[in-house]
């Protein structure tokens, strides 16, 4: 009995890449169709994603901003919640000071101060809710979901991110 010849062919070029041997093994690892669009690219499905806007992360960039407000920045954002834009963690509970402190490893002052700093640059809104302070993300800058609900729109219209990206 005579042995087929198998090998490892590119399927665009229909060259051989390699000629299999006895003894070679092959793990077939399949790539799932639903991740490939017609066009040979593929749907990166790896978590949570936002819109942050070009223009807005270059006037971040250039702003007086601590390392601190960095920090708090990005900290911030993957909390951000579905347009409503609301800064929340684990199951809608609200950020505050003190989650900003813990997770920063900073002063309860540096906290205060960067927030505080935060809300004078419009990054951020604070709006209190019976006994909760709520604070929520400037959409103009970042935002998650297809759109901004009316609530998050009016607080943050008149603000100059909102003002710079109507142009």
């Amino acid at each position: 009995m005579e042995l087929i010849p198998r090998a490892i062919v590119d399927t665009d070029t229909g060259k051989i890449l390699y000629q299999l041997q006895k003894g070679d093994r092959l793990y077939i690892k399949r790539f799932e169709k639903e991740q490939q669009t017609p066009n040979n690219r593929v749907l990166l499905t790896n978590g949570t994603w936002g819109k942050m806007y070009a223009e807005a992360l270059d006037k971040l960039a250039r702003l007086d901003l601590t390392a601190s407000d960095y920090k708090a920045i990005m900290l911030l954002l993957p909390l951000v919640r579905p347009n409503s834009g609301l800064i929340a963690y684990g199951n809608y509970k609200p950020v505050n000071i003190a989650y900003v402190e813990k997770q920063l490893a900073i002063s309860h002052k540096t906290a205060m101060r960067t927030i505080q700093k935060l809300m004078d640059l419009r990054i951020i809104a604070k709006n209190i809710s019976g006994s909760d302070t709520l604070y929520f993300f400037n959409p103009y800058i970042y935002h998650k979901g297809r759109y901004i609900n009316k609530t998050l729109y009016e607080m943050f219209k008149k603000s100059e991110w909102a003002k710079e990206a109507k142009g």
